[in-house]
């Protein structure tokens, strides 16, 4: 069983605000120091201080977990006396302060002088906080289990006994677990893979001849950024044969080799040294072989730390919830978000591998198939709580883990294997007769609507760092081309470009490079999302493809057929005019991003009635916001109508009976009669 609660913190203080004003910077040092590690790894007879027993835990005890209500109660009244709990081994205030150590007022403008207190919420939640403030600090569940949990943690991840729990996962995985074998191509070889299996600081590049016959291997997911590092060139290919420099490897590098050989892994796969990073043609090679990679090999994610092993224990509490067994606090959110995570070629990795060790800042996870684990619950947590508590700390995107079953059931329809993406927790069901949730079309643009805000080094990688996962969905989507499927055309041409969440800007531009056709969302340096691309009972299909024809892997010509109605541009109002609820030529009000765009139609116009709607609108939304200002003639492109409203594409004349895609269009209010009378064309989309 689990339980909520959350720490919060008060806002700027007046100091840190006032030195904002004056010098323009926040404060730059930490809210708070860390403890000593001999006093942060204290476990006392008592795991709660004084305060907590007054405080939060006989209001947990007492509180009703239906009650929705808000409720607020002090908790410690000073920075002092917060301190002094954590350094005596306070399960909540050594957590607490913690995560204040990881804080700074300059980035997450939090106080340097503050309260705490807490919340009661539904279903036992509690937000610790202060009086004028829901800022977070960290967050509790109350869980229940008869299970082993995790205690006496060592202060770094990377101890002996933290490295001996990931070996019992995998033995107990390879014992235990034949979905996660099934599947595996015993025959697949790396071209290259880094030979750790000799002397503590003996590394040497081998290739396939040089492989045992039995051969298994880990891969290492990290960060590339802006850092200098070793990597793997032509000149120095046959060097690394003979061996590579100890001194010359990253510290994330030297972590995985030292995890990996504690595993019994003898060989290790790194992107930076295993593909010859100056050469054009061994990049394409194995950029196409990735997903293989991955999925025949045991993936370890991020590297290793120091870390403060009484904000992670679990401690039980001193009664128990209910009868499924003894109740324990453990931290909600142990998984940080880590930068790692938002990494484009990591998101592929992590669907991709059948068992990782995930490396946390905290602590190791483990997931596979059959069990999702922590340091904290070695044991796994409950089925019924597996997906509520592990995906939030260590998938990109926890709208895509819906449940596993539904693959599995439209296996035992259809008589055919379905290759099981990620683990247990990461598919939904594969059914491609219709688009719906439980699709396949559903959950790959899930998947990609995560993936499009993930940044990447190399714009030119973004859809090759996705290959490996297309190819997991072509035995149910058939042709694909730049990142679409042809069989969700045309209603799925209407994914949009998302707007920044604090000015409504829309981030989105176009690559350096041309990466795929207009019509494809590669096509976009930027987070996009398919909300209007659903297709439904209400929804009406008003164009049709005719033809895809491939001239190169960037440029797929698209043959449609629909009705389209061609807009003039006029001019450009912002400001007083722009909030005029009737615009001044007649029809439905034509707007674009900022204002009312002065586009008219006299197709649109000429079915405006003498007491026609005043609210009628067409939303024009570019998908680069610097290309509104420079369009002039465009038209709209009839996809479908749903539920009244008309949704399309917003094209450019490009010449000779070709089409840019510029944007999407939506109708408010607005009769969908000119629409679908208009004159149907045939475009070809560039």
């Amino acid at each position: 069983m689990y339980y909520t609660f959350v720490i919060l913190l008060p806002p700027l203080s007046t100091a840190v605000f006032l030195q904002f004003l004056l010098t323009g910077h926040y404060i730059t040092e930490p809210v708070v120091k860390p403890l000593s590690t001999s006093l942060s790894s204290t476990k006392p007879s008592r795991g709660f201080c004084q305060i907590c027993h007054e405080t939060i835990l006989p209001t947990l005890k007492s509180c009703d977990p239906d009650d929705p209500k808000f409720r607020y109660f002090m908790h410690h009244q000073t920075t002092e006396s917060l301190k002094m709990s954590a350094e005596e081994g306070c399960r909540i205030c050594a957590t607490v302060w913690y995560k204040l150590t990881r804080l700074k007022p300059k980035r997450d403008r939090i106080s340097t002088k503050y309260t705490t207190a807490y919340e009661i919420l539904y279903h036992h939640r509690i937000r610790m906080t202060s009086k004028w403030t829901l800022h977070s600090v960290c967050e509790f569940d109350i869980f229940s289990s008869s299970d082993v949990v995790g205690d006496n943690l060592e202060n770094h991840t990377g101890s002996e006994s933290s490295l001996d729990t990931a070996k019992r996962w995998i033995s107990t995985c390879l014992r235990d677990h034949p979905s996660c074998c099934a599947g595996s191509d015993t025959h697949f070889r790396p071209s290259r893979l880094l030979h750790i299996g000799g002397d503590d600081h003996q590394v040497t590049l081998h290739t396939s001849t040089d492989y045992p016959e039995a051969l298994s291997y880990m891969t290492l997911s990290h960060r590339w950024g802006e850092a200098q590092f070793i990597q793997l060139r032509r000149s120095n290919e046959e060097a690394f044969r003979q061996g590579i420099p100890w001194s010359s490897l990253p510290q994330t590098f030297k972590d995985a080799i030292r995890v990996a050989r504690h595993l019994g892994s003898d060989y290790l796969w790194i992107d930076s040294l295993c593909i010859v990073q100056d050469s054009k043609e061994d990049w394409t090679t194995e950029a196409a072989s990735m997903g293989n990679i991955y999925k025949n090999s045991l993936s370890l994610e991020g590297c290793l730390y120091p870390r403060t092993p009484r904000a992670l224990e679990p401690e039980r509490l001193p009664w128990d919830f209910d009868s499924s067994g003894h109740s324990y606090i453990i931290n909600a959110d142990p998984k940080e978000p880590h930068e790692l995570y938002s990494r484009a070629w990591v998101f592929q990795e992590f669907l991709l591998a059948r068992r990782t060790v995930d490396c946390g800042r905290d602590q190791l996870f483990w997931r596979c198939d059959g069990l999702m684990a922590s340091e904290e619950i070695p044991l796994g947590f409950p089925a019924k709580h597996a997906n509520y508590a592990y995906p939030q700390f260590t998938h990109p995107g926890r709208e895509v883990l819906t449940g596993h079953e539904g693959m599995k059931q439209w296996e035992a329809e259809h008589q055919q294997p379905v290759r099981t993406l990620g683990f247990s927790g990461d598919g939904q069901s594969l059914f491609p007769k219709d688009i719906k949730i439980g699709s396949p079309s559903r959950l790959w643009t899930s998947l990609v609507d995560r993936y499009s805000s993930m940044s990447i080094t190399v714009e030119e990688d973004r859809l090759n760092a996705i290959a490996g996962v297309a190819d997991v969905f072509r035995p149910f989507l058939g042709e694909y081309h730049a990142g679409m499927w042809q069989y969700m055309l045309p209603p799925y041409l209407l994914w949009s470009t998302m707007p920044h969440w604090r000015n409504n800007e829309r981030p989105c531009k176009r690559p350096s490079s041309k990466r795929g056709p207009t019509w494809s969302w590669i096509s976009i340096e930027g987070p996009i999302s398919h909300h209007w691309c659903d297709f439904g009972p209400s929804n009406v299909l008003r164009s049709q493809l005719l033809d895809a024809s491939v001239v190169s892997i960037q440029e797929i010509h698209l043959r449609i057929q629909g009705p389209l109605i061609r807009l003039e541009w006029v001019a450009y109002v912002r400001g007083k005019e722009a909030l005029r609820p009737k615009p001044v030529n007649p029809g439905p009000s034509i707007r674009g991003s900022r204002g009312i765009s002065k586009w008219r139609s006299s197709w649109l116009e000429s079915f405006v009635q003498p007491d026609g709607d005043a609210d009628a609108v067409i939303n024009l939304s570019f998908d680069v916001a610097e290309e509104e200002a420079t369009a002039r003639d465009i038209a709209l492109l009839v996809i479908l109508e749903s539920s009244g409203q008309i949704h399309g594409l917003i094209i450019q004349y490009k010449g000779g009976g070709f089409y840019s895609r510029v944007g999407n269009f939506y109708t408010e209010k607005c009769s969908s009669q000119p629409f679908l009378e208009c004159d149907e064309m045939e475009i070809v989309l560039l």
